[in-house]
């Protein structure tokens, strides 16, 4: 845990966060998390924060900015069939990529053709040619405001927060911070680490990980606190599901229930949320859930993001105190 942060206030420890009947697939709980919806149909589901941009909440220029996830992949939190968010790597790579020749040329090419205004009536590939250009534009747009903000803090005069090296984590939070730093508008960032389903040995390889988590979360709120914006931004981590109370065999445990939220923040009203699972009292071999994930998100749309939570999820849900 980064003490600091927890010492001075700013770290909330939710516990024994879970939902009722709980599935220990990695796949069908992880689609449950990041819907929100404890029902998922596989046919028809969409993301809980899609849900929530679907409000229209983002004020920026560009729409496929509103939300924005590093690494290689769309996490489903952010999809929906009318949702716009952008997955963007580590930021520097995002975009077009020419091969060969005059890139830039290349480059400004393509954005004439995406900006062509005779296209009545034009189809390309069975689709709208209006369509395509204005995707395209977006993409370019969407990129020249990314890589602006990343140059922008990249040759900063100053002060930086110094981030722990070898820590994928940490290098997703930093990105993330010179993105904030860059003034993109965005609502929502989501970054990502492994490594947690520790089956085996897990004794050695939770610390390492907890170090990670540690080290990157406190790095980046120290970098929000050099940009003066600490108490404008708050971070929440999940997990699909925790671990079994009782070790296995190989040192490890197995899928569980029950598990622990963090949520990060200089505007969050720290210190331990609910009430730990008891060890004396177990379901099964595993502790009892005693806070509704759902009771989080609902708290951080309703008191933090100023949306409607039944909107987003559905129902009521009881709100928690630390925002």
């Amino acid at each position: 845990m980064p003490l600091p942060l927890y010492e001075r206030g700013s770290l909330a420890v939710v516990n024994g966060v879970g939902y009722p009947n709980p599935n220990r697939s990695h796949f069908a709980s992880m689609d449950i998390w990041q819907s929100g919806n404890i029902e998922i149909d596989a046919r028809e589901r969409s993301g809980w924060l899609a849900r929530f941009d679907a409000q229209g909440h983002f004020t920026g220029d560009q729409k496929s900015l509103s939300m924005v996830a590093t690494g290689g992949s769309l996490p489903l939190a952010l999809w929906s069939e009318s949702s716009a968010a952008s997955v963007i790597g580590n930021g520097y790579g995002f975009g077009f990529d020419p091969r060969g020749g005059d890139g830039n040329a290349q480059i400004e090419t393509l954005k004439t053709l995406y900006n062509a205004q005779d296209l009545s009536g034009a189809t390309v590939a069975g689709g709208s040619r209006a369509f395509l250009s204005n995707v395209g534009q977006e993409v370019y747009a969407s990129t020249d405001a990314i890589k602006a903000a990343l140059r922008a803090y990249d040759f900063k005069a100053g002060q930086k927060a110094e981030y722990p090296r070898n820590n994928g984590l940490a290098e997703s939070l930093q990105t993330v911070a010179k993105l904030i730093a860059g003034g993109l508008g965005t609502r929502v960032y989501y970054v990502s680490m492994g490594g947690f389903d520790t089956h085996s040995n897990q004794a050695q390889s939770h610390a390492y990980l907890l170090g990670q988590l540690a080290g990157g979360l406190a790095a980046f709120q120290e970098d929000l606190r050099l940009q003066g914006r600490e108490n404008d931004v708050l971070t929440m981590t999940f997990s699909e599901f925790g671990r079994r109370v009782k070790e296995n065999g190989s040192g490890g445990t197995d899928h569980g229930s029950a598990s622990v939220m963090l949520v990060a923040g200089g505007a969050v009203k720290g210190g331990v949320v609910g009430d730990y699972p008891s060890l004396e009292d177990l379901d099964d071999g595993d502790l009892k859930m005693t806070t509704d994930f759902r009771s989080v998100y609902a708290t951080v749309l309703g008191n933090w993001m100023n949306s409607d939570p039944k909107a987003v999820l559905g129902s009521d849900f009881k709100r928690l105190a630390f925002a």
